[in-house]
């Protein structure tokens, strides 16, 4: 829920060093105010406005108003026929009248100190500032995956606030939660909580600490590294691969290693390799190729068109360089699966 920051900073703009007009008493000047838009969160625009007022008896000409943000933010102002800008020609304002502009800034995770400066002819240039406050991050709709140690995929996905799903994301959407329903260390959605002051975590009981910067999790020991949500109409020129064991290992133990080529034309190809070890026999089976067509659909979901009429789909997210940028070269989850670029 956005918070109305009711926060309106207001300056006098006094005259210049100039001549007065013989006859006429020194105008006043302009009166400014600025009012920050609601909060949003890190890395939205939050639309606000600037308002000059000329409360003298003449013509202000030559009015021009500019916008920063300080801290890693940006701010614009409206220019008009939806065109945004650092600056803006009012032109002239008649006299006891006002003009109203919309300004909008965005943030990083800090606050961004926002300064707006007005001049105009005959009229010392001032500034005001006031702050633009984002909402605190929220790990609602962020995605965390890692390997436990039997070689199974998990993932932890914040559903909701107060919930997050544990498990494979393969159901072809993302869940939903608005209760427990998960069965002791079964998958299924889980109690979360979050506190964006410290990072602290508590998913299912269990305490640990998120890194956004980083965009790692760490819970009970084990990390965990977020996947971002892709746009659609998205393509790829990724060699992937994904592996995994189950069974009683070493004794019994079923490998699996898939493979995913994605090719930025929208085609891909599929295969995966299936070995066991057991007291009878030792067998591999190679599957013949599947290949077909793909697509990233609204959602940050990927769709896989089969040519043989078969089709799956799967929630798509993106890991992070160590840049922090997403990056398909880093790898992809697909379905709650991890898949990483094969070493050349």
């Amino acid at each position: 829920m956005r918070r109305v920051f009711s926060a309106v900073v207001a300056a006098i703009l006094g005259v210049g060093c100039g001549a007065a007009t013989a006859g006429a008493a020194p105008a006043p000047g302009l009166r400014v105010t600025v009012t920050p838009g609601a909060s949003v969160a890190p890395g939205e625009w939050a639309t606000g406005s600037v308002r000059v007022a000329n409360s003298t008896r003449v013509v202000r000409r030559r009015v021009v108003v500019s916008v920063r943000a300080a801290g890693g933010g940006r701010a614009q102002i409206s220019t008009g026929r939806g065109r945004w800008a650092a600056r803006a020609v009012i032109g002239a304002i008649r006299a006891r009248g006002s003009v109203t502009r919309r300004m909008r800034v965005r943030t990083t995770d800090a606050a961004a100190r926002l300064t707006v400066s007005v001049s105009a002819a005959g009229v010392a240039r001032r500034t005001v500032t006031a702050a633009q406050t984002p909402l605190p991050p929220r790990l609602e709709g962020r995605v965390f995956w890692h390997k436990v140690l039997t070689g199974y995929d998990e993932s932890l996905y914040f559903a909701a606030p107060g919930f997050a799903y544990r498990g494979l994301l393969d159901d072809g959407a993302f869940p939903a939660c608005a209760a427990v329903t998960a069965t002791g260390a079964g998958d299924g959605c889980v109690a979360a909580s979050y506190t964006p002051a410290t990072g602290a975590v508590s998913v299912d009981g269990v305490a640990g600490t998120v890194d956004l910067k980083a965009h790692t999790l760490t819970l009970d020991g084990d990390k965990y590294l977020e996947a971002a949500p892709q746009a659609a109409g998205a393509a790829f020129d990724v060699d992937l691969f994904t592996a995994r064991m189950t069974g009683l290992c070493p004794l019994y133990c079923n490998y699996y290693t898939g493979y995913l080529r994605l090719y930025p034309n929208g085609r891909f190809q599929k295969a995966s390799v299936h070995s066991w070890t057991g007291s009878v026999s030792d067998g591999t089976v190679l599957p013949p190729d599947k290949q077909g067509v793909y697509a990233v659909l609204p959602g940050s979901l990927i769709r896989f068109t089969y040519d043989d009429g078969t089709v799956v789909t799967q929630t798509l997210g993106v890991f992070h360089s160590a840049a922090g940028v997403p990056d398909p070269k880093e790898g992809l989850l697909i379905g709650g699966e991890g898949w990483f670029v094969k070493s050349s």
